[in-house]
């Protein structure tokens, strides 16, 4: 439960299976969490907004996801990916930041 390592300060973002069903998608929809919490973590004012839209046409029903996050601050936020693992049984993605 304690994402920090070595006294560098970390943080875990997590996504379940996402409606495109890509593992990319589902893989940088975790890496966007972990990386709202580092910045929140840090000060960093963080705007995250999701649109969903569903369409039927002629039967056939699509869904469209728009992701948009906005920071702000004056420090730069850096970190790398220290690991990542996908739990087979529920297929959660999981990604560990730590900051640079």
């Amino acid at each position: 439960m304690n994402p920090n390592a070595n006294g560098k300060i970390g943080a875990v973002g997590s996504s379940m299976r996402t409606y495109s069903g890509r593992n990319n998608d589902q893989r940088k929809l975790a890496i966007t969490r972990a990386l709202d919490e580092l910045s929140l973590q840090q000060g960093v004012k963080v705007q995250l907004s999701i649109n969903k839209r569903d369409r039927v046409v002629n039967d056939k029903a699509t869904t469209s996801i728009d992701t948009k996050a906005n920071y702000n601050a004056n420090n730069k936020v850096t970190a790398h990916i220290e690991d990542a693992c996908k739990d087979n049984s529920s297929g959660e993605f999981f990604v560990w930041m730590l900051l640079d």
